[in-house]
């Protein structure tokens, strides 16, 4: 199984245990909503983009509420900063 495949697994396994839909996982991991169906397709991707999503997922199942990007009250904070 190449990276592709094991990511593409991984990938597969997350969705299905977070509930979450294909293209929030790639706009939140990668800010690109059509990652997941590009991965599905067979597209390479670089390591840089592998080492991202599994950042993403590995701090999402620990529960990080970082890796959601900040709650709506605290984005207000940020900007008026």
């Amino acid at each position: 199984m190449d990276t592709r495949e094991t990511l593409l697994a991984e990938v597969e396994a997350f969705l299905q245990r977070e509930r979450m839909a294909p293209t929030t996982l790639g706009k939140l991991s990668v800010n690109d909503g059509k990652f997941v169906r590009r991965l599905r397709s067979g597209a390479n991707i670089t390591l840089a983009t592998v080492e991202r999503v599994e950042a993403f997922m590995r701090g999402a199942a620990a529960g990080c509420p970082d890796v959601f990007g900040p709650a709506p009250s605290e984005a207000g904070k940020e900007r008026a900063a």
